[in-house]
């Protein structure tokens, strides 16, 4: 981001930089995927206690099944609900966690949302016949469309809103927006190298309002185009042998992305007159680096100096976008107003993936049935599928008046021989920590199991188990941000000035997600809540 700055590329982050504070900050720890990292900085406290583990959280009645971060409750009070406290009122583009009491008893408050209900993700379904004198009918959730072909163009219909739009055969894509009352998608037709013609969509999720919107805010667009990137659909990545068409599809694709979140904070902001606090999140950097940041991190084994530049290139064009939207916010604020802008964390380039659950299969400590599944009632331990670090241990079989602490002591020494023997015959330092949480009773260690495992840089886990005997392979992203292991790459940034005075400094110095809840409190002149005194 410094270096970014530092070659003008990111002119209004510069200026606010300038006239206020810029600083790092340490995402959470142990595991800084995107739920845990944002209900740190909307909580100020640790993953301990707000109950976000990891993207996804052990379902406690169901271990097979775990529960998206966004949509479980947060376990202490968030920054908007003090603030409501004192009288002050908050609006959100995009921000998880929002109760409904909160929104009935704020009428000022304006909200959208749409992470908490995905419906179907992005995807190409391929127009079969060419010319076609019959309309071949596509059903995305709510839409029917009906696709019709005639020489080198192609009609799009849907069919609840009677919405028609026609397309040229082309490489590029030109998304068109379809929406209705509360779901819309972007399509776009593209012809392949091999003349095959096909209908692109993005993801469509349910988006929940309370406020007045436009229709296009509806149309909630949550991610790029990365699965498709990934799969090759659109020609060999520049570090095959591509000449970057690939990386274009994948970047209009984002960019696309970033105007819908820049579309909502814009509604947002300007519909929110009587409210003290807006929240607004935007993700495409995050989308774009998690695709094309290893190519250019040089720590990363996926780094490529032949074609770092190339693909930073693409990276930069994001972030100048949403460095332009800052100036545009900035336009709507007034003398006096807090503008700050702050990341939950940063991103490294990972190589690897290693499936915890295919090394304890081989190893006797993990059994499955006969449809590949584990079997929990034959295991003895599970690396959980919430994918959050957690390793528990299943089934206790006690020896004789053995107890249930001294059993666990007995497994978690097995798991720790294994894994770290392991790694000596990898060759390569996978794993950065083992922590066993038995013997170190904390408040929330039991969402984290029995034992907690730390990826190593380079790496990420899965409890995947599709790849019998093979417990490492390539990850299908070129970076991530899923375990702090200390990677300065993985902190986030802090940036705020007040608008129209002279540089301030701040009372406290913000290092990590946790402080930013206690720089609200301290601008509005609040006393901390209990959780954080």
């Amino acid at each position: 981001m410094q270096k970014l700055m530092n070659e003008g590329i990111l002119p209004n982050l510069q200026v606010l930089a300038s006239e206020g504070e810029y600083s790092e900050i340490q995402p959470p720890y142990p595991n800084c995927q995107t739920p845990p990292s944002l209900a740190t900085l909307f909580t100020g406290s640790s993953l301990l206690k707000h109950g976000i583990t990891g993207f996804r959280v052990p379902n406690y009645n169901n271990v097979r099944f775990p529960e998206v971060g966004f949509n479980i409750p947060l376990q202490v009070e968030t920054i908007w609900e003090h603030l409501n406290i004192f009288g002050y009122v908050s609006s959100f583009s995009h921000i998880p966690w929002v109760k409904k009491k909160y929104l009935s008893e704020n009428k000022n408050s304006n909200y959208i949302e749409g992470y908490s209900s995905p419906l179907l993700k992005s995807g190409a379904v391929r127009i079969e016949n060419i010319d076609m004198d019959v309309p071949m009918t596509l059903n995305l959730e709510s839409f029917t469309f009906q696709i019709t072909t005639r020489n080198t163009s192609v009609k799009v219909k849907e069919i609840s809103t009677q919405k028609s739009i026609d397309y040229c055969y082309s490489s590029n894509l030109e998304f068109k927006m379809f929406n209705n009352k509360n779901q819309g998608t972007l399509i776009a037709v593209y012809q392949d190298f091999n003349q095959n013609l096909y209908i692109v969509h993005t993801g469509i999720w349910e988006v929940v309002t309370h406020g007045e919107f436009s229709p296009d805010c509806k149309t909630f667009i949550g991610e790029g185009l990365g699965r498709l990137y990934r799969s090759g659909f659109f020609g060999p990545k520049l570090v095959e042998g591509g000449d970057g068409f690939a990386e274009r599809c994948l970047t209009d694709s984002i960019l696309q992305v970033g105007k819908y979140f820049a579309e909502c904070a814009n509604n947002v902001i300007q519909n929110s007159k009587d409210s003290q606090l807006v929240l607004s999140y935007q993700p495409c950097i995050d989308d774009i680096e998690h695709e094309l940041l290893g190519w250019c991190d040089p720590a990363s084994n996926r780094y490529s100096s032949e074609h770092a530049e190339a693909i930073w290139s693409y990276i930069k064009e994001v972030y100048q976008f949403v460095d332009n939207h800052l100036g545009h916010i900035k336009s709507f604020l007034s003398s006096g107003d807090l503008l700050f802008v702050t990341s939950d964390h940063g991103m490294a380039g990972v190589s690897q993936m290693v499936n915890i659950n295919e090394l304890f299969r081989m190893h006797g400590l993990l059994s499955v049935d006969s449809d590949n599944c584990i079997d929990l009632d034959d295991s003895l331990v599970i690396y959980h599928p919430a994918n959050n670090g957690s390793i528990w241990i299943l089934n206790p079989k006690l020896k004789g008046d053995e107890s249930l602490i001294a059993y666990k002591s007995r497994i978690v020494k097995s798991v720790i021989d294994i894994l770290t023997h392991w790694q000596e015959e990898y060759g390569n330092k996978v794993i950065g920590e083992i922590i066993s949480l038995i013997d170190k009773p904390r408040e929330g260690t039991d969402m984290l199991g029995d034992m907690l495992i730390l990826a190593a840089p380079g790496y990420e886990f899965s409890a995947n188990l599709q790849t019998k005997g093979r417990v490492v392979v390539p990850f299908p992203k070129t970076a991530s941000h899923g375990t702090y292991n200390g990677l300065q790459s993985l902190h986030g940034i802090f940036v705020g000035a007040i608008v129209g005075s002279t540089k301030v400094s701040l009372k406290k110095p913000i290092n990590n997600n946790q402080d930013i809840f206690p720089f609200i409190c301290n601008y509005f002149n609040l006393q901390l809540p209990n959780h954080l005194s």
